[in-house]
């Protein structure tokens, strides 16, 4: 009976510092699913502003930017909201995505700082 005992006792510590093990691991995870996020959102960015030097304007979706690859994905394998929105005489990108949790406000990535939203002119 006691040597039970021991066999239950090492697989629940063993059990325990696997927990302990994996989650520094999981933390690694998530930095590099938002660092891969921010870097898709710069890159559309990009691809936005070189798709109103050819056409004159904005797409009306981030799928016309390479209509052969569809819709552009964030880490979690959702779809980025776009929304060029009207400031004035300026259209003011907004590609953002709702991070790991659609529900939880808390993860979501906004496009850039405040200090570095785009800002166009129209002519």
């Amino acid at each position: 009976m006691i040597k039970g005992k021991w066999v239950i006792l090492s697989v629940l510590a063993v059990a325990v510092l696997m927990g302990l093990a994996s989650w520094p691991l999981l933390r690694l995870r998530r930095k590099n699913e938002i660092y891969k996020t921010k870097k898709t959102i710069e890159h559309l960015r990009a691809a936005c502003d070189a798709y109103k030097a050819k056409h004159g304007g904005f797409p009306k979706k981030l799928a016309d930017l390479d209509p052969a690859r569809g819709e552009p994905l964030d880490a979690w394998g959702r779809s980025f909201e776009y929304d060029p929105l009207w400031d004035g005489d300026n259209i003011v990108l907004q590609i953002r995505s709702l991070g790991s949790d659609r529900h939880d406000p808390h993860d979501d990535l906004p496009p850039l700082p405040p200090w570095t939203v785009h800002r166009y002119k129209m002519d």
